[in-house]
């Protein structure tokens, strides 16, 4: 290998090293309790069809998580974690929580499909989908990564994407948000500290 290959070779090395010590950074570090800055709204669709924007819920504490169904393993974790923390509040504090899991797979994930998945975690998650163009403008507003990772064939395939919780002010504001370290119980202190904000 010539020495111009040995150089590419570790440049790519240190820049691989980078991604993945940021990654293992922002996953485990602590974040700030507030966001007043990051505000966003969308607008998708219900099991039933109807239009869903995250404002109609002002005044209320919102969690919204971004996934799919046959997401094989953080989807499932997020989700058990939000049930586990809607199950550490009491009805009054439930009340006023709106979840949502919101599909970033329109082509697969029909509302009903959805609906029902959702509903295996918790019957309060609300699930919304929507065109494609919705859903990724949703995810654009809360910078949500994903990717299609193909598969065996055109219905065989993962996505890759951001496995994040946002915990929705009643301002509609960011209050916290949630990485897949930190657990149901850390989750429902933020809820309680938002419903108290």
């Amino acid at each position: 290998m010539g020495k111009k290959g040995l150089l590419t070779g570790v440049v790519i090395g240190f820049v691989l090293i980078g991604i993945w010590l940021g990654l293992r950074f922002s996953e485990t570090s602590p974040v700030p309790a507030q966001y007043p800055d990051l505000i966003g709204d969308f607008v998708l669709s219900d099991a039933d069809g109807n239009p869903v924007r995250r404002s109609d819920y002002r005044g209320q504490v919102a969690l919204l998580y971004f996934g799919y169904t046959h997401c094989p393993d953080v989807c499932i974790a997020a989700l058990s974690k939000i049930a586990r923390a809607l199950n550490h509040l009491s009805a009054e504090e439930r009340a006023e929580v709106r979840p949502f899991f919101i599909s970033l797979d329109p082509e697969r994930d029909t509302p009903e499909k959805l609906a029902a998945y959702a509903r295996g975690f918790h019957p309060q998650i609300t699930s919304l989908t929507g065109t494609t163009e919705q859903v990724n403008q949703g995810a654009k507003t809360f910078f949500i990564a994903h990717h299609k990772v193909p598969g065996q064939s055109d219905v065989a395939y993962d996505l890759d994407h951001s496995s994040v919780t946002y915990v929705i002010s009643r301002a509609g504001g960011v209050h916290r948000l949630v990485h897949q370290p930190e657990s149901a119980e850390d989750l429902a202190t933020y809820i309680r500290q938002a419903l108290s904000g």
